[in-house]
């Protein structure tokens, strides 16, 4: 992904990415750019200022993420998921962005086609919750 300063008509920053990039969500207030990877990866990025720009991590999920949303008040990135582990699904993953500690991004849960959480889900959830 190239960044593109349209007012100096110059680049400003190459981002490489995981494969298949997609499509591209900005958090404004986070900073944080997101890029839906088919190849199995939303490809993460920092916006420290509009001249620069750093890889935080290609964040791993299901292959064939062709698409997510980004909610600007809670920065919860949403991500449907066609396949998993090459089975085909419906689903929609809802992933935490964490901002004091190691990682960039983590699952939080899952919504079935019904609308309710997996059992998988409020399993890990439960384990969260006693830590």
């Amino acid at each position: 992904m190239t960044v593109f300063d349209l007012d100096k008509n110059q680049h400003i920053a190459f981002l490489p990415m995981a494969g298949g990039p997609d499509v591209i969500k900005f958090d404004c207030g986070l900073k944080r750019i997101y890029v839906a990877c088919s190849s199995g990866a939303i490809s993460v990025f920092k916006m420290d200022d509009p001249d620069h720009y750093r890889k935080l991590e290609h964040f791993p999920v299901q292959k064939k993420v062709h698409s997510l949303a980004v909610d600007p008040e809670t920065h919860r990135v949403y991500a449907p998921e066609q396949e998993a582990d090459g089975k085909a699904v419906a689903h929609m993953i809802v992933y935490e962005a964490v901002i004091n500690k190691q990682d960039v991004i983590r699952r939080c849960f899952e919504v079935n086609p019904f609308g309710n959480l997996s059992d998988n889900c409020i399993a890990a959830i439960d384990k969260l919750s006693r830590r």
